[in-house]
């Protein structure tokens, strides 16, 4: 069996003798060493434990760092071993302390720390290492304040492990109460239909809530509300309550001003630096009061849930979280106070949607850093760029308003319905977390933004919105690719009028509009949506039958699932 080892060559680093490990060493004394070991020599090949391993002394704590020297340019450096990190780092005062000759090379490298706090990368340097392993090292340079922030902003996050888990959380310690009016009746509205396409996902959606306790199954119930399904990217759903046609006209909602512009960017006044904390579910996080859950009970094709937290819909539910300080000592205290807080309630925090200690932060608008606040570039570059009509088209989209239809999906008193424009529909479940009026102004009144919708810039910007993504995947699932969709979409007759209209926001006739409302149609990259489904033109209509179609029983059983 020695004759096999693939250890018979390695070089013990404590004994010097061949054939085992030093952690196998037997003559090894109860010593700390803090070094990287195995010197190997074999010409088998070995494993990545064998080439690399690490003996730690005997910590104090599972937190304690671990350090180790590099020999670079006849200079021994300390440096904290970070096995996560794919490069080396120092700050810019140690590259000057230590290799003031070596030239700051560019780099389009950029770096990031665990939090996603983006650092300044400064360049990277050359040096020469006293390695058996490697002659030469890069190393990358970045600004002192981010060399201390990156790692500090780590180790507070890594605090509080349980605030970035997966599931939704439960606040502890507090309820939520809904308080009706006098003298209002219960109201019932049975289930929407779900369109076929997100049938699937929103049944998945049930069971996962169901799963976590936020939805109970329940048999009978004197309120209902019929649920909306909004697609997400990635396939998902967000299930939310048409409540404005039931729960929220009866609810007593306490009111509170929204603060003001001047009023918001005054807290953030003085900052350096701003984090955003995303709650993660917010909406589901806090728990319903026993005694009120019924009146949030869901009316869906599935039967009737009864939710034990607050719904997607409902009035005054918790926001996003900003901070800012002078100074990053300060900033890092707050993040961590306010985590700490968020921990004892046992909230949860969506990490990839949260931005920590960025020079610059987008707020209603805004773009905000420490030299002030200005209008988001693109915003303005939509006005600036747009322009002037030079058709009869375009001038009468100048003259000429149709937002009534706008009004009636916005309306506090009627539902959404669940084929309108998949943007709309975003809108329109935001909005219900408010009450408010709908006013419909007139062209002539409201000339400075009526054009802005019907003569929109042939300019792309980088920023995209989460419906542009949704409604970029229901197309892709095509058989088609998006162009050749697009294409055929601008020479179909059948659509010329209905897409002039959205294009550039002018009346539409019933006949032209398949005698569908306006507002449930939208255009992506050319392409005709109605709601989620995607419009084939003639000339594509038998290649997408021919790979797509379910077969006869199928759609028999699809036919009778909504009769």
């Amino acid at each position: 069996m020695a004759d096999k080892c693939q250890y018979k060559e390695v070089t013990c680093h404590f004994c010097k003798k061949k054939g085992h490990l030093q952690k196998m060493c037997l003559q090894r004394k109860k010593k700390s060493l803090n070094m990287i070991s195995a010197d190997v020599k074999a010409k088998q090949e070995c494993t990545v434990e064998d080439l690399f391993q690490l003996d730690l002394p005997k910590a104090k704590g599972s937190r304690d760092k671990v350090f180790c020297k590099l020999n670079a340019n006849n200079k021994n450096i300390e440096l904290e071993i970070d096995t996560g990190s794919p490069v080396k780092l120092i700050n810019v005062d140690d590259a000057k302390k230590y290799f003031p000759k070596e030239r700051v090379k560019t780099t389009d490298t950029e770096l990031y720390s665990y939090c996603k706090t983006k650092l300044d990368c400064l360049g990277y340097i050359w040096v020469s290492v006293n390695d058996s392993k490697a002659e030469n090292a890069k190393i990358y340079s970045a600004i002192r304040s981010q060399a201390f922030v990156g790692p500090k902003l780590n180790e507070i996050l890594q605090k509080f492990p349980q605030l970035f888990s997966e599931g939704t959380g439960k606040i502890v310690g507090h309820q939520a109460k809904l308080y009706l009016k006098n003298n209002v009746p219960p109201k019932f509205v049975k289930a929407s239909r779900v369109p076929f396409p997100l049938l699937k996902a929103v049944e998945d959606e049930i069971a996962g809530q169901v799963q976590e306790g936020i939805l109970v199954k329940v048999d009978t119930s004197e309120w209902a509300t019929p649920i909306v399904a909004v697609p997400k990217r990635g396939g998902a759903v967000r299930i939310c309550g048409d409540y404005k046609v039931t729960l929220k006209p009866a609810l007593v909602v306490d009111e509170h001003l929204l603060p003001t512009i001047d009023e918001l960017f005054s807290a953030m006044a003085d900052g350096e630096k701003f984090s955003k904390i995303d709650m993660s579910n917010a909406y589901l996080q806090p728990e319903v009061h026993p005694d009120d859950q019924h009146l949030l009970t869901l009316s869906t094709h599935k039967g009737l849930y009864k939710p034990t937290r607050l719904m997607f819909g409902v009035p005054c539910a918790p926001n996003d979280i900003k901070i800012t300080a002078i100074n990053d000592e300060t900033h890092l205290q707050r993040i961590e106070d306010v985590l700490r807080r968020l921990n004892e309630h046992n909230m949860r925090i969506n990490l990839k949607k949260s931005d920590f200690l960025r020079d610059r932060m987008e707020y209603c608008g805004y773009e905000i850093d420490k030299t002030g606040i200005r209008k988001l570039r693109n915003k303005v570059l939509a006005i600036q760029n747009m322009k002037p009509p030079t058709t009869k088209d375009e001038l009468r989209a100048v003259l000429v308003t149709d937002n009534k239809a706008i009004a009636q999906i916005f309306s506090p008193q009627k539902g959404l319905p669940t084929l309108s424009a998949t943007r709309m529909q975003h809108y329109a479940i935001y909005l219900e977390a408010f009450n408010y009026d709908v006013r419909v102004k007139k062209s002539q009144e409201n000339a400075n933004a009526d054009v802005l919708l019907r003569l929109p810039s042939s300019d792309t910007y980088p920023a995209i919105e989460e419906v542009d993504v949704v409604e970029m995947e229901f197309i892709q699932n095509l058989p088609v690719k998006i162009d050749c969709l697009s294409e055929a979409s601008s020479k179909d007759t059948e659509v010329a009028n209905l897409l002039g209209c959205l294009k550039y926001g002018r009346f539409c006739e019933p006949k032209d509009r398949f005698s569908i409302p306006k507002a449930e149609f939208t255009l992506q990259k050319g392409c005709l949506l109605h709601g989620i489904r995607v419009y084939i033109p003639k000339k594509l209509r038998d290649r997408v039958l021919e790979e797509e179609h379910f077969g006869m029983a199928k759609m028999k059983m699809l036919a009778r699932a909504y009769c």
